[in-house]
């Protein structure tokens, strides 16, 4: 296990992200799935999420039926049924034959099932494409958008959605129903919570980290969603300048802990995965120079086992 550890000064850190998933892989009559629910949780009686990542169609299947590439419902199994009721589906992406289908419920439409599909073309499929499909309370709008190998920047954009609130929430992911599995791959899931969530521009920032070129060493970014001026660490620096520090991408075998003190000493947040957003920092108590310390726990256990011998 490879460690990074930043010393940070911090009074307050809060996620408006989470990753749901790393990668998911789908052979459309079996593979993998994902599910995660959230009970009572920061996100009650939120209503302005979104969903977005990497995803790439194999050609090889024939999408004869629909098949789940993921699901977010504010009902609870025992009342989720598909399409029946307002917050069976929240937000969802699934695939059949060569169209997208992104549906979703309006309580102000009175209809479960509101939807926008789309066509995506041969040279679409074994490549890596990106999705954002969010939607939100004061736009009362869900908004999609695409960027395609192909094809390129789709959007799709329905008007007069509203959205009941809930203290319940919850994402199927490769699979979902009797629904065939995901007929290719996710990579980097994420799903955004708040008031942020909503847009319908700036997509760029949550395309920098590209499933193609996965970095080896950790990133810090200046800015949310590994975007701004992204700093590589492969080493220890004995004096890093972390008040800029927004987002934080960590390979696997990484972890971060950030400390409220120098030395390793005072409390501490330990992080196993890449931390997308780091919002209500305050930085008043910080001291002029940190320290960065990275760590190969693997030759440390080495170098350890050879000294006893």
């Amino acid at each position: 296990m490879r460690k990074i550890i930043l010393l940070l000064a911090i009074i307050s850190l809060a996620l408006c992200q989470e990753l749901i998933v790393e990668k998911v892989a789908g052979q459309y009559n079996s593979g993998q799935k994902f599910a995660k629910s959230w009970q009572n949780s920061q996100w009650n009686d939120y209503q302005d999420f979104a969903i977005y990542g990497w995803f790439k169609i194999d050609s090889s299947y024939q999408i004869a039926e629909w098949s789940t590439g993921f699901h977010f419902t504010s009902n609870q199994d025992k009342d989720w049924t598909n399409a029946s009721a307002p917050g069976d589906r929240v937000l969802a992406f699934w695939v059949i034959g060569n169209t997208l289908h992104n549906p979703t419920y309006s309580l102000a439409r009175g209809n479960t099932n509101y939807y926008e599909n789309l066509s995506f073309a041969a040279g679409d499929t074994n490549k890596w494409a990106f999705i954002y499909v969010t939607h939100g309370s004061s736009q009362q709008a869900q908004y999609v958008y695409y960027l395609l190998p192909s094809s390129g920047v789709v959007t799709k954009k329905i008007a007069s959605i509203t959205h009941k609130t809930s203290t319940f929430y919850q994402i199927n992911v490769g699979q979902s129903f009797s629904f065939k599995y995901f007929p290719g791959s996710f990579w980097r899931l994420s799903l955004i919570a708040g008031p942020n969530a909503y847009r319908e521009s700036g997509f760029e920032q949550f395309q920098n980290i590209q499933p193609d070129v996965v970095p080896s060493c950790p990133i810090l970014f200046t800015g949310c969603n590994y975007s701004g001026k992204g700093d590589s660490l492969c080493q220890s620096s004995p004096s890093y300048n972390v008040t800029a520090v927004h987002s934080i991408y960590l390979p696997a075998n990484f972890t971060a802990t950030l400390h409220d003190q120098a030395n390793y000493a005072g409390k501490k947040i330990v992080y196993s995965q890449s931390i997308e957003c780091i919002t209500q920092l305050n930085w008043a108590y910080l001291l002029s120079t940190h320290a960065i310390t990275i760590e190969d726990e693997t030759k440390t256990v080495l170098r350890r086992n050879n000294r006893r011998n």
